[in-house]
């Protein structure tokens, strides 16, 4: 049994050894920025209809636009996280972000809602600030709409809006509406 334990212990002192070692080849020597920002975002919501009042940010006249850009809001959102990325690999692949974010905003029926969850970025994008992630929406009433997010800035989630600033893009995989 003294000989096994032994074996064990010597096979992982090499494996931990290896790893470092290629840790220092690989160049891994990450750094780290700490996210912390307030910003206005336009929410568009898809796979909720009826959760979110018609009207909000107008869209361009004459364009043939979806329910998902027709029924949105202005939000006021808090966002909270760490970034890092290998100075020695292009951001476009070793760039990774994890967030908390949180807000409020009015539908164009006066109704509140507050805005939560976590997004993320697992490479950089010169156009997004979130390509992945879960968001609550909520409704004053206790409605919601809860699924994965994305957040661009500029008009990347919004092209037929009247709106050049950053949007939260949520695809709802469950939604509760109530009466």
């Amino acid at each position: 049994m003294g000989r096994v334990r032994l074996l064990l212990l010597a096979t992982a002192v090499v494996a931990v050894a290896a790893a470092g070692a290629a840790s220092q080849a690989s160049g891994a020597n990450w750094q780290r920025q700490t996210i912390s920002m307030d910003f206005e975002v336009v929410v568009l919501l898809s796979g909720c209809d009826g959760l979110i009042a018609e009207g909000g940010v107008g869209t361009i006249p004459g364009v043939p636009v979806s329910h998902v850009y027709t029924h949105n809001f202005l939000a006021g959102v808090h966002m909270e996280g760490w970034a890092r990325w290998d100075p020695e690999q292009p951001l476009e692949f070793s760039y990774e972000a994890r967030s908390r974010i949180d807000g409020t905003g009015i539908d164009a029926a006066g109704r509140t809602f507050t805005i939560s969850g976590n997004v993320t970025s697992d490479r950089w994008h010169a156009d997004f600030w979130a390509d992945g992630g879960r968001v609550v929406v909520r409704r004053d009433d206790g409605s919601f709409a809860s699924g994965t997010a994305g957040g661009g800035w500029g008009i990347v989630h919004a092209p037929p809006l009247l709106y050049a600033g950053p949007s939260l893009s949520v695809n709802a995989t469950h939604c509760q509406i109530r009466s």
